[in-house]
């Protein structure tokens, strides 16, 4: 039964790198962040990773694979482990990534994306073991514009890249969007984000959105680290903006589009 968390041992085939990290901390904050793609996460996650004492893993739930932290051995590979977190991922969370860390750890955590959970069969008992674990903290990450949501998760499907390093040449082409699958995205968005603040209302949580995030970096980081009792630093993250562009500019049917959206709930995507 996918996380009943004792019903079997791990899995002595494959390599895991999160249990290379030993100790017996098991005081830090732990914490998740719950977003979208294309939200601010991976900006997010290269910043906190140049805090001593915050270990942030990136998705560790995803679908295909189980993708750890910058800097470790690809972990996509690992059919056995990802079965393993598969059938039970209560104790994946719970025990691996959650697991006991040196003395200078104070907060872990990682990103959850909702198709994380929600398209993958069995999920659903993690779910409901995170509600249930009040003391951990959640950021909720989030993009206020959503047509620049939308713009930017297409830009990325269709170029093939989900983050930008420095150097790297950002999209110059304007695209099309199409209207009625903007406004489903948004929909979905829009539930979601709705679901988050019911679920986790007894949680420790903090809302924050992506233009916070790039509008003020460090007063956004600032808060984060507040909001997870660690010390406070000056951090930056390592990752581009992908797109920077005016919508007008970077959306060839965006005239279309206005004309479809002025006087409906989705008016104000328009600007941005």
């Amino acid at each position: 039964m996918a996380g009943d968390a004792d019903a079997a041992p791990w899995p002595t085939a494959g390599f895991c790198p999160l249990l290379q990290t030993t100790g017996e901390n098991r005081r830090y904050r732990r914490f998740i962040v719950l977003s979208h793609a294309r939200s601010g996460t991976n900006m997010l996650e290269s910043a906190l990773e140049g805090h001593p004492g915050i270990l942030i893993y990136g998705e560790a739930l995803h679908p295909n694979k189980i993708f750890v932290k910058k800097g470790m051995p690809e972990w996509d590979t690992n059919d056995a482990w990802k079965a393993w977190r598969n059938a039970y991922p209560v104790s994946f969370v719970r025990d691996v990534i959650y697991r006991a860390c040196d003395e200078g750890t104070a907060a872990v955590g990682f990103k959850i994306f909702p198709e994380h959970l929600d398209r993958q069969p069995g999920m659903e008992v993690l779910w409901d073991w995170l509600v249930g674990e009040k003391d951990i903290a959640v950021i909720s990450l989030h993009r206020r514009n959503l047509l620049s949501y939308f713009l930017s998760l297409e830009v990325a499907r269709r170029a093939g890249k989900w983050m930008l390093q420095p150097g790297a040449t950002r999209p110059s082409e304007a695209i099309s969007i199409d209207a009625e699958r903007a406004e489903e995205a948004f929909e979905r968005r829009v539930r979601y984000q709705t679901r988050i603040r019911e679920r986790f209302a007894q949680h420790p949580f903090l809302e924050l959105s992506y233009e916070d995030l790039t509008g003020n970096t460090q007063a956004a980081l600032d808060q984060i680290q507040s909001f997870l009792g660690v010390e406070k630093l000056a951090l930056a993250p390592k990752t581009l903006r992908q797109e920077v562009r005016p919508l007008r500019e970077a959306i060839s049917n965006y005239d279309e589009l206005a004309r479809r959206w002025r006087g409906t709930r989705w008016e104000s995507v328009l600007t941005g």
